[in-house]
């Protein structure tokens, strides 16, 4: 009988592995019947060990594996970044995506990406996705966000006198409102 040699015992013709030999192997402290080898060495099932660059051959069966998808994708994202438009912008608002206000925007951006030829794309960021209002206000502050509708009362942590237009019994009608706003009142809070 020949001496005991992890080669032989665990490999089988083809150079592989058998799995479960390995670790009733592992657990008897390598001594295993020959019934068990001679099978394991005729299934030629498992995985590959090192034998004569078995290894280097499965890393390179790997590396076509894992690179098949990634050249298959390059050309539709090389598509992607042509057919880019030149500006794009973010438009946040408190409002559910259903408001009319979202509705009508989103017909806005349709017909401007149309007229630009798709030159300016504008994103439309409805209910607080990028964050609460006073987040969303530090984003178009460093310029993370473009558009950004909000109530007056959110700009006047920044801006005190935008709050104006929420002072209660302030305006006794919406005339007397939008004459404020559009003439030295407005202008003051625009300054």
């Amino acid at each position: 009988m020949r001496p005991y040699c992890r080669r032989h015992s665990v490999l089988g013709r083809s150079g592989l592995a058998d799995p479960v030999a390995l670790v009733y192997e592992h657990r008897t402290g390598g001594k295993r019947p020959v019934r068990e080898r001679l099978r394991s060495a005729a299934s030629g099932t498992g995985f590959s060990l090192a034998k004569q660059g078995s290894e280097h051959m499965a890393s390179v069966h790997r590396r076509i594996l894992l690179a098949a998808p990634a050249a298959l994708a390059a050309p539709a994202l090389l598509m992607r970044k042509a057919n880019a438009a030149e500006f794009t912008y973010k438009y946040a608002n408190n409002l559910p995506a259903t408001h009319p206000m979202n509705v009508h925007a989103q017909e806005a951006v349709a017909k401007i990406k149309e007229k630009t030829a798709g030159k300016v794309e504008i994103r439309i960021f409805p209910n607080n996705q990028l964050g609460s209002d006073t987040d969303v206000l530090s984003q178009v502050r460093s310029g993370a966000v473009e558009f950004f509708t909000l109530s007056g009362l959110i700009l006047s942590t920044l801006v005190p006198s935008a709050s104006i237009n929420g002072v209660g019994f302030a305006f006794s009608d919406y005339d007397t409102v939008w004459r404020a706003m559009d003439g030295a009142l407005g202008a003051f809070v625009r300054a």
